[in-house]
């Protein structure tokens, strides 16, 4: 008979999610990555990993194959903040047609006066990305050395200014709205879910005991004071 090698069964398994590409993705999409997960309403029982050995939580460590969860760092979080209210953000946005539709959706209904300088801007990157392209078709053709690339076309100095002025709009207010509305609805979602059990493994280990963090304020008195505080806040 044939000796066959012993093959652990966790080789076989998914590899697990990378949790720390988050430090380094794009932020509009840190959003549905954690919206996935926080919807993935099928994983209501989780089974530890097993391996030809036994469970792979016998022994803390012993074969967890999964990356730390990203550091929480003063720095860190000051740029994570600088990034989910840049322009670049907002553009990241704007390229993926379900982020922009969403984030569209919330201006008609929340903050519709910006609704006109997102659709400006929208328009005006459309412009932009033209320019740039017909400047690469023309930077390809040969010149000699006492001649600058071709430019084939350039931005009006006007368009550029009021291009300018509709994303400082969306700075300054429609971006910073958006993204405070997103965090809130991610972060109820989870406290649900924490509450009733029903939270994914990886929300656990990422944001543990949010349910026990929370304060307590009277607004009947002047500037609205904390009167309690959980240990964890």
């Amino acid at each position: 008979m044939e000796a066959r090698p012993i093959t652990p069964a966790f080789r076989s398994a998914p590899a697990p999610k990378d949790i720390s590409r988050s430090a380094s993705a794009e932020p509009g999409l840190i959003f549905d990555d954690l919206h996935d997960e926080l919807q993935d309403s099928h994983h209501d029982h989780y089974t530890e990993p097993t391996t030809a050995f036994g469970s792979a939580l016998d022994e803390p460590g012993s074969y967890d194959l999964k990356p730390p969860p990203p550091s929480a760092s003063h720095t860190n979080l000051e740029a994570l903040s600088r990034r989910f209210f840049s322009v670049d953000h907002l553009n990241t946005i704007l390229k993926d047609p379900a982020l922009s539709a969403r984030f569209h959706a919330f201006l008609q209904q929340f903050r519709p006066q910006h609704v006109p300088a997102l659709t400006q801007y929208f328009e005006a990157k459309k412009a932009q990305t033209a320019v740039e392209y017909a400047n690469a078709v023309a930077n390809q053709l040969p010149t000699d050395s006492d001649h600058p690339p071709y430019i084939a076309a350039t931005l009006n100095a006007r368009f550029q200014s009021r291009m300018q002025e509709n994303v400082e709009s969306l700075l300054e207010d429609a971006l910073p709205a958006y993204v405070t509305h997103r965090l809130t609805q991610l972060v109820t979602e989870s406290l649900v879910k924490e509450i009733t059990g029903n939270n994914a493994p990886i929300m656990r280990e990422l944001i543990p005991s949010l349910a026990e963090v929370y304060c307590i304020t009277d607004p009947s008195l002047p500037d609205n004071p904390i009167v309690y505080a959980s240990e964890g806040t």
